[in-house]
């Protein structure tokens, strides 16, 4: 059974994104999802006045069509490769995880 994804969400994989050191499609296109929806108001704004995304470990999984564990092994990748800041927010006692996308400088 194919997972349903929030029709919210959108990427689009621009030329200079393969150019970034990911390893492999799946973080391209995770780092892709990231950048896309940290552009626009499907956010909220940080303290750098930046758009966060507010997608779920769950939509990134979805996206992805991978495991739980895969999506959170390829989000922590991109995060040590400082191309995402991960920022967690705890809301009645739960942490969420809130993602922005780094663009690298040349």
């Amino acid at each position: 059974m194919i997972p349903k994804i929030n029709n919210d969400y959108s990427c689009v994989i621009q030329g200079w994104m393969l150019n970034i050191g990911c390893s492999n499609l799946r973080e391209i296109a995770a780092y892709a999802l990231v950048y896309a929806n940290s552009a626009n108001n499907q956010g909220e704004m940080s303290d750098t006045q930046k758009w966060v995304i507010l997608c779920s470990i769950s939509d990134i999984q979805k996206w992805l069509m991978c495991s739980r564990l895969t999506a959170i092994s390829t989000m922590n990748k991109l995060e040590n490769k400082n191309l995402i800041k991960r920022y967690q927010v705890t809301i009645n006692g739960v942490t969420f995880n809130r993602y922005r996308a780094i663009v690298p400088t040349k």
